[in-house]
């Protein structure tokens, strides 16, 4: 698989983290819809969708990855817009999941380094206050 991360400011600023042909940046994508504890006692149906990413620091990414840091320990302006694409690597062209919502926070951030490979991690979490929660797939990337 392919991913395709971006997360837009409330300001517009974009910041996204793709491969590149040389290296790939994210390795792996999980999406969750997270009855909270307090919820499923109830039985409400609302759950918290929640995301992580991990992946390899490169010099082709560490900019894009610095400001994604600088972007999760921020104490105001605290949410973005997340748009995810998770893309068939055989051809490119098949998107199995297009995911897009808003008023997504940082829960956790984490950047291992070792002498032999540096990686991350980025935890979020849609705020209550979400609206928007658009899940798309097997959407042929060449129609559109």
């Amino acid at each position: 698989m392919k991913y395709v991360a971006s997360f837009t400011d409330s300001k517009g600023k974009k910041i996204t983290l793709k491969d590149s042909e040389k290296s790939k940046t994210i390795t792996g994508f999980s999406f969750k819809s997270n009855s909270l504890e307090d919820n499923s006692i109830e039985r409400d149906r609302n759950a918290r969708c929640e995301f992580t990413f991990y992946g390899e620091i490169t010099p082709v990414n560490n900019y894009d990855l610095g400001e994604i840091a600088n972007l999760s320990i921020k104490s105001s302006d605290v949410y973005v817009q997340l748009d995810v694409d998770v893309i068939n690597e055989d051809d490119g062209t098949k998107i199995y999941r297009r995911l897009s919502f808003d008023k997504v926070f940082f829960v956790d951030y984490t950047e291992s380094f070792d002498n032999n490979k540096s990686s991350f991690e980025i935890q979020l979490a849609q705020s209550p206050l979400g609206k928007k929660q658009d899940i798309s797939f097997d959407i042929d990337d060449e129609d559109e």
